[in-house]
């Protein structure tokens, strides 16, 4: 740049300060000459503008006037978006400084810059880079990263992002996942600290950095619209897991096991008339689009695995970040269990990427890389060795000879999901019926398991062998309705997380070719229509 225009560029950004300094008196004329300055400066010269960090303060510093009117907010706010296209990079950041926390003045910088759908993505791009700029030996890189986890926990409430939210969000969940753990493990800087206690102090609902990040992680399901992954998580107290540093892994897998469900459920049901209705709620769809994207999941996968499970794979093959590689890998490890997964494997080489991962210095990676290998998918023998084991570990805890039948049904259950349902169609009914009789076990704890097991039969069974099972869950609505209200808790969770389980695998009974008297469910809608109306019940 030469030496005039670099004069010119300084006294433009000192005429563009002094304007907006203008914009913070009370004088009509001299706010009416202010407005004229900065209009004029940056619609012709704004690529030229110098010291973007003073322009940015100067300006939240006029949102922060008391007496500013709607006209001053609306102006400086206009000259912000003026900036954005040239200087886009030095805004989002300097606005960073003044998230920390997101008060009203700093929401409304953060709205005006959702201007278009375009800009709302590339502003999330560069939240995204800064969130993940992380410095161990940086104070500062600390203070960007938690400021722009506050702003994207933020975005979801500002309709100007909604669109690029969802088109987003899937590159979103990875990043955003290990944020939570990231946060749980940080020792804050004394003076974050003690920001957060003061801010916590002053207002009881506030959030802090912890709750923040898991607050964002459920926003992401529900921009997607995966309700019914969002409930699951949540009846199996998954966020609580999730926000512990020692089970992160354990939430991570139990994430990627429910999306892997609701994917099987909706594999069952193409096309069905009970399909469900679409629920309500910040970034739900419409009933329309949810119900069109309900049946493409039915017919070609779950739009939400690919997307994760192509993200994981990339991290694997890229990524230095170990906290990054451990998630990927909890979740990639998980999603083999799903089909539209298993189509994708060979395309990132994902097998050469776990063996590699076995000469890792960490040992969490090393094990997750042994735990993928010795997936059915890469041993065809696997699912063979368990099925011929399933029908002794049957007899052994259902015929009296296992002394603990809670681990007996514990690893019956893991038998089962590792055989994705597999095989298990000639014994179902006769597994079903066994699992009933442990329903009312004097042990709270055997009674949870029990139904647990049962909900994971009626899930992980394929369609053909659903039909032989439909009269064992008929015969155990009753039981499992009356334990909502069991004297132990715990039952009672166990219960409401095997529901939608069961009831979504029970759309033959509203279909009027059922043949109900068949199913003996006539006494016994009956007998529950009793129960129900029985006084205190």
């Amino acid at each position: 740049m030469h030496y005039e225009d670099q004069l010119f560029s300084a006294q433009l950004t000192s005429l563009l300060l002094s304007a907006l300094d203008g914009l913070r008196r009370s004088d009509p004329d001299l706010l009416k000459a202010a407005e004229e300055v900065l209009n004029a400066v940056l619609q012709n010269h704004a690529v030229k503008i110098e010291r973007v960090k003073d322009v940015v303060g100067s300006i939240y510093r006029c949102l922060q006037l008391r007496r500013s009117s709607c006209w001053t907010r609306r102006v400086v706010l206009r000259a912000l978006t003026l900036m954005i296209p040239y200087h886009m990079e030095e805004v989002v950041r300097s606005c960073l400084s003044f998230s920390m926390p997101i008060e009203r003045h700093g929401n409304e910088l953060w709205a005006a810059m959702a201007a278009g759908p375009q800009v709302a993505t590339q502003v999330l791009h560069l939240l995204l880079k800064n969130l993940q700029a992380k410095d161990p030996l940086d104070e500062s890189s600390t203070v960007v990263s938690l400021a722009a986890m506050n702003v994207i926990h933020e975005a979801f409430l500002i309709p100007g992002y909604r669109t690029a939210l969802v088109e987003m969000h899937l590159q979103l969940f990875i990043p955003l996942l290990k944020q939570v753990l990231y946060v749980m493990q940080l020792d804050l800087p004394e003076s974050l600290r003690a920001r957060q206690e003061f801010i916590l102090e002053e207002n009881p609902r506030a959030l802090s950095f912890q709750r923040t990040s898991v607050e964002i992680m459920k926003n992401l399901f529900s921009i997607a619209g995966e309700w019914e992954v969002y409930a699951c998580i949540e009846f199996q107290q998954g966020w609580s897991v999730l926000c512990t540093p020692q089970q992160f892994l354990q939430g991570t897998h139990l994430i990627a096991r429910r999306l892997c469900s609701v994917m099987a459920l909706s594999h069952g049901h193409v096309g069905s008339a009970t399909d469900p209705e679409s629920r309500g709620g910040p970034g739900a769809a419409s009933g329309v689009e949810l119900g069109l994207a309900r049946r493409a999941m039915a017919e070609c996968g779950s739009s939400q695995i690919p997307g994760i499970f192509g993200e994981a794979a990339l991290i694997l093959s890229s990524e230095e970040d170990e906290l990054k590689r451990m998630t990927a890998l909890a979740l990639v490890i998980e999603f083999l269990k799903s089909p539209s997964a298993v189509k994708m494997m060979n395309r990132f080489s994902l097998k050469d990427h776990l063996e590699e991962g076995l000469a890792a210095s960490n040992p969490v990676i090393r094990e997750l890389c042994r735990k993928g290998l010795s997936s059915f998918v890469f041993q065809e023998e696997k699912v063979k060795f368990l099925r011929d084991q399933l029908p002794a570990l049957i007899n052994s805890v259902f015929g009296g000879l296992e002394e603990n039948i809670l681990q007996g049904l514990e690893d019956i259950m893991a038998t089962i999901y590792d055989m994705d349902g597999q095989w298990i169609g000639p014994i179902s009914v006769d597994l079903a019926l066994n699992i009933r009789s442990f329903f009312e076990d004097e042990r709270a704890d055997v009674r949870a398991c029990a139904v647990t097991l049962f909900g994971q039969l009626v899930m992980r069974a394929k369609e053909a062998d659903k039909a032989v099972l439909k009269k064992e869950v008929v015969y155990g609505l009753l039981a499992l309705l009356l334990h909502l209200k069991d004297r132990d808790n715990i039952v009672a969770l166990a219960k409401m997380q095997a529901d939608p389980l069961e009831l979504r695998d029970l759309s033959w009974v509203a279909s009027p070719e059922a043949d109900v008297s068949q199913h003996g469910l006539g006494e016994h809608l009956e007998l529950l229509g009793e129960c129900v109306e029985m006084p205190g019940q």
